[in-house]
């Protein structure tokens, strides 16, 4: 699982390079710099921002009257909230007040080198415009903007680096995806038919 992370990873983050090499040698800093560059300015940059937004931001830690004390983007998996109930959070999710360049700005002036987003979490809720599920931010919610595509242009005018964090095992949205046991049954599902149908077709549109 460690090392799957790490490809989505890099894949998204760092761009092309060389699959010669398994991962635990990518990351083994005895391993020669000079025949990974993606990876060097990686540990180099030292400085990033990691940012979690999805529907969670919208409860803010709260379901139904009871405070679920720092779950934030675990809320749905600790509340066990159902799917078709959490769903149903996107109908009133609309952040009018996001601006693109004011995020990228931001880490500019502090020095920040590069910033990573949930284009995903463990929720299923894609924060960008998927052509492979409706339970997106364009198609699901009043907003109806890819703030994924806004915020990737502001970061590119700056001269930053960016890159998405995909959970592409977890998803508790989906009746395949990992880890929902409270609305599907484990034992029946089909994580392969997860990964062709969503995973691996949503990480390349």
């Amino acid at each position: 699982m460690k090392n799957t992370v790490y490809t989505t990873f890099l894949f998204l983050f760092l761009g092309q390079f060389s699959f010669a090499q398994t991962m635990d040698e990518m990351w083994d800093s005895r391993v020669s710099e000079k025949e990974n560059p993606n990876l060097k300015w990686f540990k180099d940059a030292k400085f990033g921002m990691f940012i979690h937004w999805g529907l969670y931001s919208k409860l803010a830690g709260e379901y139904k009257g009871k405070r679920y004390y720092g779950s934030g983007e675990w809320i749905m998996n600790q509340g066990k909230i159902p799917v078709a109930d959490y769903s149903k959070v996107a109908s009133t999710f609309n952040p009018v007040g996001f601006n693109a360049d004011e995020w990228a700005q931001l880490a500019l002036d502090a020095g920040i080198k590069y910033m990573v987003i949930t284009a995903k979490h463990h929720e299923g809720f894609a924060m960008y415009d998927s052509k492979v599920s409706d339970f997106n931010i364009v198609a699901a919610t009043p907003y109806g903007k890819d703030p994924m595509k806004a915020l990737a242009e502001a970061n590119r005018k700056r001269g930053l680096k960016f890159g998405f964090y995909y959970s592409q095992f977890q998803d508790w949205h989906e009746p395949n995806g990992g880890k929902n046991s409270w609305d599907f049954d484990e034992t029946k599902k089909d994580y392969q038919a997860y990964y062709k149908e969503k995973a691996i077709p949503q990480l390349k549109s």
